[in-house]
């Protein structure tokens, strides 16, 4: 048992200190960019489904929620996520397990509709850009 809270706080050690390095990265070097970085999007030519996700978190982070949006709407299910999981954590009750199991679900299954809308724009199924 003990293991395991170790093991979350280190996760919980690397989450805050992601949050806080995309909390201040200035908005000129995620915005201003016209590459890419994403592997699946340069060989596929389609956005990969968590592509977007640092600049929804920038987005996120600064409370520009309709921007975050815009991004990658996956990261409102993920903050979900995470927010069952310290529930989880700092309780140590095991009614909050299900709900962790619900939003980790939530989340898997967002971006795969992401990824199947993602394909729908390339093949011409849609007109929106995701």
């Amino acid at each position: 048992m003990k293991r395991v809270i170790l093991n979350r706080l280190i996760l919980y050690f690397v989450l805050v200190t992601a949050i806080l390095i995309v909390l201040f990265i200035p908005d000129r070097l995620l915005f201003e960019s016209n590459g890419t970085v994403c592997v699946h999007r340069l060989i596929l030519g389609i956005k990969c489904p968590i592509c977007g996700m640092t600049r929804a978190a920038h987005e996120f982070i600064h409370l520009r929620f309709g921007k975050a949006l815009n991004y990658n709407f996956t990261i409102f299910l993920l903050v979900f996520f995470i927010a069952a999981d310290l529930a989880v954590v700092i309780s140590g009750n095991a009614r909050w397990i299900g709900l962790r199991k619900w939003a980790l679900a939530l989340f898997l299954a967002g971006l795969g509709i992401l990824y199947i809308l993602r394909f729908a724009f390339l093949f011409g199924w849609i007109n929106i850009d995701l």
